[in-house]
């Protein structure tokens, strides 16, 4: 009996998840746009403009239950923060943070009665440390991971925001969103890029191209359509070699783009997808930085820990939490 190790934790797996399946299962059909070969990655252009690379992380700080008139219901604190790291082109600066920001929720189910609280408070602790506001979110669904749930739909709903605003206002330069894309279809230059392989779009021997590809070697485009979102381009590439004892999977990403309504080929994307390799080399991290290297970006590595700082140690804010509640239940 012989087994392959996935490099990521077992708390965030690589590979699969609760959600894994095949393409049909998720409501796609996969269209291939070209002939079914690895494809070798081209040098980036001279002139290549900015690139942002956005990300965003959450953290749910105290699971609740509320006392309402027809008995208990779930609910939570958490925060969440997004933000982008923009690498310059010539005659820019290297790499810096922009567009960061955290925000507070107090997530509860179901719709927002008048008789409920329309924010919870935490006042200034010792130390120095400031106040703290969490605002009221109903609609997370009345069970143990709903809270969780509507926290993780906030934050990737402010991560497409942030990435649409700065494609707007740098038309020139490519937007690269960490995870799918999300929300209405959009021609600006937003590429999503997905780490982990828990959808199989390639299937039977179009699926063994996956183990074949060299690094900075791309899949065939290929038109994803779907039965309720809008259609996409996709295409994989492999950023490095996996080790003799990995999945032959490792070190592989999706990138996808939005479909022209036309049905014709973005020309951004397909000349994208001719450098995308080379460029995401670059940008990938090695075994000693993270442990999910190489599809977690520097860049996106670097976004993390700016996030986790700015929204401050979570077992201090867990106790802020205890102590205003255990005042409460006093008073």
């Amino acid at each position: 009996m012989a087994f392959l190790l996935d490099p990521w934790s077992a708390e965030r797996p690589q590979l699969g998840s609760e959600d894994s399946g095949d393409a049909e299962e998720q409501g796609a059909e996969v269209e291939l746009l070209e002939a079914l070969r690895a494809k070798p990655a081209e040098p980036i252009p001279a002139g290549f403009g900015d690139l942002y690379v956005v990300d965003g992380s959450r953290r749910l700080e105290a699971r609740l239950l509320e006392e309402r008139p027809d008995g208990l219901h779930f609910a939570g604190l958490g925060q969440f923060g997004v933000g982008a790291v923009r690498l310059g082109g010539e005659g820019k600066p290297a790499a810096e943070l922009t567009g960061l920001r955290t925000e507070r929720r107090l997530l509860l189910s179901g719709e927002l009665s008048s008789w409920q609280e329309r924010e919870f408070c935490l006042p200034a602790g010792p130390g120095g440390s400031g106040a703290c506001t969490y605002l009221a979110l109903p609609g997370a669904e009345n069970q143990p991971e709903g809270a969780s749930q509507k926290l993780q739909a906030e934050m990737l709903q402010a991560e497409m925001e942030l990435a649409e605003r700065l494609a707007e206002q740098s038309p020139g330069a490519l937007i690269l969103l960490d995870g799918p894309l999300r929300g209405q279809a959009s021609q600006r230059r937003v590429l999503g890029y997905v780490k982990s392989q828990r959808t199989q779009y390639l299937r039977g021997a179009q699926a063994a191209l996956l183990s074949e590809l060299q690094p900075g070697e791309r899949t065939p485009l290929m038109r994803l359509h779907y039965r309720y979102q809008a259609s996409r381009l996709s295409w994989y590439v492999r950023l490095a070699s996996p080790r003799p004892y990995q999945d032959p999977r490792s070190g592989l990403i999706r990138l996808e783009a939005f479909a022209p309504e036309t049905g014709e080929l973005a020309g951004w994307v397909r000349e994208l997808a001719s450098y995308g390799g080379t460029l995401l080399g670059k940008l990938a991290s090695r075994p000693h930085q993270d442990q999910r290297a190489p599809q977690n970006l520097l860049p996106t590595g670097a976004l993390e820990r700016a996030i986790a700082r700015r929204m401050g140690d979570a077992r201090l804010i867990y106790r802020r939490i205890q102590r205003r509640l255990f005042q409460e239940a006093a008073s």
